[in-house]
Parts: C-alpha cells; sequence; structure tokens
C-alpha cells in the first residue's frame, strides 16, 4: 500500500440468486516516516543529529547513516571523522515501526580550519655545505607561510631561515 492513499473496498456476499449487498468503506494506508537532519563540523569530524525527524503514525526504530566514505552509523545523533573530507553527501534513512522509510541526501562541505601543518625535510651534504630541502612538508588547510630552521650550536654561530631549502656552510652545522 502507498503511504497516506485512501483506498476503498468493496465487498459483494455470495447469497440466494438475484440477491445482493454493497458493502463500500474507505481508508487510508500508513503513512511513512519524514527524515530530516542537521550537521556542523569540528576539525576532522563532522556531527549530525536527526531529532527532527518524524513519524506521524508511530515510531521511528532506526536511524542509519551513510557518510559517503564507505563507512555507516546507526543512531538520532552520530559523528564521523575523516582525513579527507572536503565536499561529500551523507544520506540518512529512517525506518519506522511499520517497516516504512524515508531518505534523505544533503552535500556538505567541511573548510579545514586550524590544521597543523606538518613538517619534514631531507638533509644533504654538498662539498662543505649542509642542504636542507622542506619541500615534503604541508599544510592541509592551506599554505606554509614561511619556515623556521634553527642549525643549532652558540648564539654566535646559529643561523636562521624563512627559506624552504636554505644552504649554510658546514662550519655552522651542529
Amino acid at each position: 500500500m502507498a503511504p497516506r492513499h485512501v483506498y476503498e473496498l468493496t465487498a459483494t456476499p455470495n447469497g440466494p440468486k438475484n440477491a445482493y449487498a454493497v458493502v463500500s468503506d474507505q481508508f487510508q494506508g500508513p503513512a511513512a516516516p519524514i527524515a530530516s537532519f542537521v550537521f556542523w563540523g569540528a576539525y576532522l569530524t563532522l556531527f549530525t543529529d536527526a531529532s527532527a525527524s518524524y513519524y506521524s503514525d508511530g515510531v521511528i526504530v532506526d536511524y542509519q547513516w551513510d557518510w559517503g566514505d564507505g563507512n555507516f552509523s546507526i543512531g538520532v545523533t552520530a559523528n564521523h571523522t575523516s582525513l579527507t573530507w572536503v565536499y561529500w553527501t551523507i544520506t540518512l534513512k529512517v525506518i519506522d515501526n511499520d517497516d516504512m522509510t524515508d531518505t534523505i541526501s544533503k552535500d556538505c562541505v567541511v573548510l579545514h580550519c586550524c590544521m597543523i601543518p606538518t613538517a619534514d625535510f631531507t638533509i644533504s651534504i654538498y662539498s662543505m655545505s649542509v642542504h636542507v630541502d622542506a619541500s615534503g612538508s604541508f599544510d592541509p588547510d592551506g599554505t606554509i607561510e614561511s619556515y623556521d630552521w634553527d642549525f643549532g650550536g652558540t648564539a654566535r654561530q646559529q643561523r636562521e631561515s624563512r627559506l624552504r631549502a636554505p644552504m649554510w656552510p658546514l662550519a655552522c652545522a651542529p
């Protein structure tokens, strides 16, 4: 039966010849639940809340979340963490006590803010110079603005550079 569809039932009893009675009645099929949710993000975690979902003829018995990355959750509220999110689609499926369902999907955008950059560098020695290269460093939510190098040693020998790949005389190397 389709949700909220009005059906008419007609019955004709089988009685003596030329005798009949027609009984008609109308009834409405059960309503489907309505899926609804809100979401918000914090760092790399997305939080969802489907408490606005409802079912007028009974109760919702199951909330199923599809995070769009091959992971799934259940419950009225859920959260999921991913290192790869920027744009994706979240799908909520609700199931009521009559086994009827409703599904809603929302496109989400998470702007990774204030993530810690990762420092990575290599060291090479050329002749009498030390060459360091931080091109393997990255900032997952932006661009690296500067590179601060401290080659150690005494205060007089300490060298700093904001270059990605500086070169210093070997005498300054620790």
